[in-house]
């Protein structure tokens, strides 16, 4: 797949679609872009640093239905599907 992955999901039909990747509440939160990476949940979900959990994951107040997996971290735009999964995975 090439072009922009945020532009992709943001033409999908999906209501929650923001909340697959992004966190519900903003405020403070420690990841770049405001991304829910599944891979490194903390504290603020009440778990030890660097928890990795299943996806779609739900904890308050951050985490609503969250299932994105950040392999890399990339700049605006430059994303690619290897980059994360969750998303694009069964």
């Amino acid at each position: 797949m090439s072009g922009n992955l945020h532009v992709l999901h943001a033409n999908k039909g999906d209501a929650n679609r923001c909340m697959n990747c992004h966190v519900a509440v903003p405020h403070g939160f420690k990841n770049k872009g405001l991304l829910a990476n599944l891979n490194d949940v903390g504290p603020e979900a009440g778990l030890a640093a660097g928890t990795t959990v299943a996806a779609p994951y739900t904890s308050s107040p951050y985490y609503n239905g969250a299932k994105l997996k950040v392999v890399g971290f990339k700049n605006s735009g430059k994303w690619v599907k290897a980059d994360c999964v969750g998303c694009h995975t069964p």
